[in-house]
């Protein structure tokens, strides 16, 4: 009688051992994947920002939104938005301004590379009047007086400021409420505004 020996190139020892490393691989690069679609979502974002005329560090203050007129699938109509693609690999910045009054509602928000939400705070928690917000790295310091900082665990992000009017038809208020968000500033942290 010849003993037969099982080897891990034949037989059902190889087809197992080969299964298992397409399972395993294909769980690994799935998890891998997932991990890294919201940095690939927010890299489009920017990257479609930045070919409608948009720049790293500044504040773009497009008009009210129309249908087809923003990247947003079904954008509110009633939301007068202002966004700032960031980066701080030469720095912390600073958001400041005046909050607008006008707006039935006003949001500042800030977001991670990977879309987590780092900041939220509407006109029911910034107080009417002038404000100042540090967005910085764990590792960076911001030294002139800020009312709250946000730390961002990567260089890149996105701020978006929202504003839902009370009347977007009304000319004049659609216009003052654009002179007040064009208050707002974003620079980087430590300089005066226009350096």
């Amino acid at each position: 009688m010849t003993k037969r020996s099982l080897s891990w190139t034949s037989g059902r020892g190889f087809w197992l051992t080969a299964l298992l490393t397409v399972v395993i691989t294909a769980l690994v690069s799935h998890v891998a994947l997932l991990q890294m679609i919201p940095f690939l979502q927010t890299d489009k974002q920017i990257e479609a920002g930045i070919r409608r005329g948009f720049s790293i560090n500044e504040l773009a203050q497009p008009p009210a939104p129309r249908a087809g007129s923003t990247s947003v699938p079904l954008a509110n109509p009633d939301t007068l938005g202002s966004r700032a693609y960031l980066d701080l690999a030469s720095g912390p910045l600073v958001l400041s301004g005046i909050r607008p009054e006008g707006c039935a509602y006003w949001s500042v928000s800030i977001f991670a590379h990977n879309t987590d939400t780092l900041l939220v705070k509407s006109d029911r928690e910034i107080p009417a009047g002038p404000f100042a917000i540090g967005i910085r790295r764990g590792e960076q310091t911001i030294t002139e007086p800020v009312d709250l900082e946000t730390v961002m665990p990567s260089d890149r992000g996105v701020l978006l400021i929202r504003c839902f009017m009370r009347q977007r038809e009304d000319v004049a208020y659609l216009a003052s409420l654009d002179a007040e968000r064009r208050t707002f500033v974003l620079r980087r942290a430590d300089k005066e505004v226009g350096q």
